[in-house]
């Protein structure tokens, strides 16, 4: 009987481990699905942004970004096959510095763009000015000819009456 009680209390305590065993490769199973789920909603919502930019730079930008998610994506699966909680913590990190890295280079471009669309804007301005002032010294040269051209006329006209005058006196 002791020998039954034991066996019995053996094979309860297998049974146990084994459900155990079954129970933990299951939880596995569904997190690693689960991180899979999660991994194909980011590149899905990736690929739609991708589409998203219409600008060259832009898309130029998506695909380095694509390549860098690529990298953090094999980097998620040595993690999580490593199950290591602070390897975990340090990926988050460089995640983060990642995408720091990232927002700072898209900064620095919009600055770059921001810059070169106000100097346009600048140059054109000035091209209007310097039209302008075109325009404004060749109107003064034409008044300034107009008002020579009839005080010439003018002159003329009162050097003609004084002869016609001096001829008539003269007479």
């Amino acid at each position: 009987l002791e020998k039954d009680r034991i066996a019995t209390k053996e094979k309860a305590e297998q049974e146990r481990l084994e459900k155990d065993r079954i129970a933990a490769e299951e939880k596995d199973k569904h997190e690693r699905l689960e991180k899979d789920r999660i991994a194909a909603k980011e590149k899905a919502e990736q690929e739609r942004l991708e589409k998203d930019h219409i600008a060259t730079e832009e898309k130029a930008k998506q695909e380095r970004l694509k390549k860098a998610m690529a990298v953090a994506e094999e980097k998620a699966e040595q993690e999580k096959l490593e199950k290591d909680r602070v390897a975990a913590g340090e990926k988050a990190e460089q995640e983060n510095l990642k995408k720091e890295q990232i927002a700072a280079e898209e900064k620095a471009e919009q600055e770059r763009l921001e810059k070169t669309r106000i100097a346009a804007e600048e140059k054109v301005k000035q091209d209007r000015l310097e039209e302008e002032r075109e325009r404004l010294v060749a109107e003064e040269a034409a008044r300034a000819e107009a008002a020579k051209q009839a005080a010439q006329e003018r002159l003329e006209e009162e050097r003609e009456r004084l002869v016609t005058e001096e001829a008539a006196r003269a007479e």
